[in-house]
């Protein structure tokens, strides 16, 4: 490829990563995000709820508002970089790997995920990178490809086990076409070869402690996501890919097999389909899980339109269209409006908040409502512990509820962060071993709940009121439970809860 026609694809990559960097940390750190932190000082083969490869790059990258940001700001910009290639790459014009970029930079799905650092994100362009390695192997076969195609599934596993769907999704569209004849090489199996060996490692950590994965993935279906049936999964993707700009990824699944132009690269229309089958069956899959699918047919969206959408001023109109309807969903998916002007804005778009987990939401959704109020959490929380006598200090630790809130006292509590104990998820395996279980100062909970464990119990302040914050995480007590009445092995026990 000529190095002009990189240039395209640069600035769009460059305009996504700057898009997201500028707005992403207004709102604060969000609360997944300050797990991940306690994860990134605690570094390990595997954790309870994800694999380990989301967590060694962020401790690389830091722990800073803006820093955290930064990651998930750059894999976006290289998905959005790797989507434009490709369309060059396949024959697009200039105009037609526009609308590719923009159906990419401007996507709501894909700007909500890469506003805070997570292994989603990162899923994404994994799946982007092996789009392109995959996109060659249909064209030709080529050894080195299937070798390298191994290491990124293998590392994209390493990041979240979905990413495991790409390859059975890819098979199923190579059996269905002429490049069957490629698994009667040992060049595919190799590859899956040195993807197992890249994720094994991870599964010797499940093995060693009991596989707490499969019991955290069993218990947050089961209990934690909402239901949602096949045609409300697919107007979520609607909606949650823009309704106008998921005409792009549309014609391009169309394209894949209607257009000869595009045959070659069928497989991963077939891979697509194959993900929302998967997802669909699950009964239980949140809008985002389909995310990184899109990078199969995002790259054939601008060309499948281009073969209908001919004429100079027709084709101004439509890229216009597209980049207002756009921008126009932007405020609600990142942080660029004060938060009351972005309350009053969803209104008028007609936007509510919808719940993915059983818990009632406030004004604001999930993913924004989750950065307000640690800090102020935190401070409450440090306040009543300075107020016990230097002796007590010694012998109290702290109790949350999850994870949000234990990595927030870590994070915005220097002075407690080796003080920090809990049930869920992670916490549950970092139960601390210093602990004397003699006191407790406990986050949330009901003085009638905490007295099953210890005899004496009073509230010794309250978290504060944020009303922005996600509503079980305002204004909770804050007790202090003394003469316990249980073991710690006891307590250990009834506090888990991977979910």
């Amino acid at each position: 490829m000529r190095r002009k026609d990189l240039l395209l694809p640069a600035a769009g990559a460059a305009a996504a990563s700057v898009l997201v960097l500028a707005f992403s940390w207004r709102y604060g750190i969000f609360r997944d995000e300050l797990y991940y932190i306690a994860c990134a000082r605690r570094l390990a083969w595997g954790y309870v709820d994800h694999p380990p490869l989301s967590i060694a790059l962020l401790k690389l990258a830091g722990d800073g508002a803006v820093a955290i940001k930064a990651p998930g700001a750059a894999a976006f910009g290289l998905v959005v970089f790797l989507i434009a290639r490709e369309a060059l790459r396949r024959g697009a014009d200039a105009w037609e790997a526009t609308i590719s970029i923009v159906a990419t930079v401007l996507c709501p799905l894909f700007l909500a995920m890469a506003g805070f650092y997570s292994m989603n994100v990162l899923e994404i362009a994994w799946w982007a990178i092996a789009m392109v390695i995959s996109a060659r192997l249909l064209e030709t076969i080529s050894p080195s490809l299937w070798l390298w195609l191994g290491v990124v599934i293998g590392l994209g596993a390493l990041n979240k086990y979905s990413m495991f769907m790409f390859p059975l999704g890819l098979c199923v569209g190579m059996l269905l076409s002429a490049e069957r004849r490629q698994f009667l090489t040992r060049w595919p199996w190799i590859a899956g070869a040195i993807a197992a060996f890249i994720f094994h490692p991870h599964v010797v950590w499940e093995i060693h402690t009991g596989w707490p994965s499969l019991e955290f993935i069993h218990n947050a279906t089961t209990f934690k996501m909402v239901a949602i049936g096949p045609i409300d999964f697919l107007k979520e993707q609607w909606m949650a890919t823009n309704p106008i700009l998921a005409v792009v990824w549309l014609a391009g699944l169309i394209g894949l097999f209607a257009m000869p132009r595009l045959r070659p690269w069928r497989p991963h229309g077939t891979t697509f389909l194959v993900v929302v089958a998967i997802l669909i069956a699950s009964g239980k899959s949140r809008a985002s899980y389909l995310a990184p699918a899109y990078t199969l047919v995002l790259p054939a969206g601008g060309i499948a339109l281009g073969r209908v959408v001919r004429t100079r001023t027709v084709r101004a109109i439509a890229l216009a269209v597209l980049v207002l309807a756009g921008a126009a969903i932007v405020p609600v998916v990142l942080p660029v409006l004060p938060v009351d002007r972005l309350i009053a804005y969803q209104a008028a778009l007609g936007s509510t908040p919808r719940a993915e987990e059983h818990s009632r939401l406030g004004p604001l959704p999930q993913f924004m409502a989750d950065r307000f109020g640690w800090e102020e959490m935190a401070a409450a929380v440090e306040r009543a512990y300075r107020a016990l006598p230097p002796e007590e200090q010694r012998h109290t630790y702290v109790f949350t509820r999850d994870y949000g809130e234990a990595g927030a006292v870590e994070y915005f509590s220097p002075l407690l962060r080796d003080r920090v104990l809990g049930g869920h998820n992670n916490y549950y395996l970092w139960f601390p071993q210093g602990w004397d279980g003699s006191e407790l100062l406990v986050i949330g909970a009901t003085a009638e709940d905490l007295r099953k464990a210890f005899a004496d119990v009073r509230e010794v302040g309250r978290t504060g009121d944020n009303p922005y914050a996600m509503p079980y995480e305002r204004d909770l007590p804050i007790l202090l439970g003394r003469q316990p009445t249980q073991t710690i092995e006891q307590l250990r026990a009834a506090i888990k809860h991977y979910d």
